[in-house]
């Protein structure tokens, strides 16, 4: 029995181009796949058209209907959303990313979602967002997160670890949200946790699987 994942053989046009101008673009696998929840993926910044997804072949193609933005850098992240096309077997996170602009942002937070109460990880219906200095106005805390759309977002793992990658150099807001209906917004029954201080972006570090885990460092600077 196939127990294992889809493996991502390759992007058309790669991951990580520059100056993209494309309406769609294809990940490669070694077998069929299938989007199993349109749900787990998740793009910053936010498009107001939502991509559509389909297959050709060993493909999965995404379709962006949306007008890209001149000079940005876009992130689709893929969160237990493909599966093998047979077995079901999901593939646990892949990131797409390509600019529109002559360079790719490189900047990252990390950390962990911790319930308050009992100090234990929280990780289920949980969306980490972050609020660029330039969009917080007269908003703070969880105001901001009712009435904002957040600028970059991303889910925790099990263990309520996240990482937001590709950010633009800067300040921001970061908010974790008990986002039961999947909106990315904070809504009347939500839980919400925010940091009383602003984070710093931090060059993102090589990959993963060779460095350890850390969590975002608060920022000194006054406000």
């Amino acid at each position: 029995k196939d127990e294992t994942p889809p493996v991502v053989l390759g992007t058309q046009p790669p991951n990580g181009t520059l100056n993209f101008n494309a309406k769609e673009f294809v990940i490669l696998f070694d077998e069929y796949v299938t989007m199993k929840d349109v749900g787990g993926v998740i793009v910053s910044p936010t498009m107001d058209k939502k991509a559509e997804f389909g297959t050709r072949g060993h493909g999965l193609v995404v379709k962006i209907k949306d007008t890209l933005q001149p000079a940005t850098t876009y992130l689709f992240q893929f969160k237990n959303a493909i599966a093998d096309f047979n077995e079901g077997n999901l593939l646990p996170s892949f990131e797409y990313v390509f600019s529109t602009g002559n360079t790719i942002d490189s900047m990252t937070l990390r950390g962990q979602v911790m319930d308050a109460f009992d100090k234990k990880p929280r990780s289920e219906n949980i969306v980490v967002v972050a609020y660029a200095e330039s969009q917080m106005g007269d908003s703070l805390g969880d105001s901001l997160a009712a009435k904002v759309q957040p600028m970059y977002m991303t889910r925790p793992d099990k263990e309520g670890y996240f990482e937001l990658n590709h950010l633009r150099e800067g300040r921001y807001i970061l908010l974790a949200i008990e986002d039961g209906d999947k909106n990315m917004r904070l809504g009347n029954d939500e839980a919400v946790a925010f940091l009383d201080t602003m984070v710093t972006a931090e060059k993102m570090p090589p990959p993963p699987d060779t460095v350890a885990r850390d969590t975002a460092a608060r920022d000194t600077t006054a406000a």
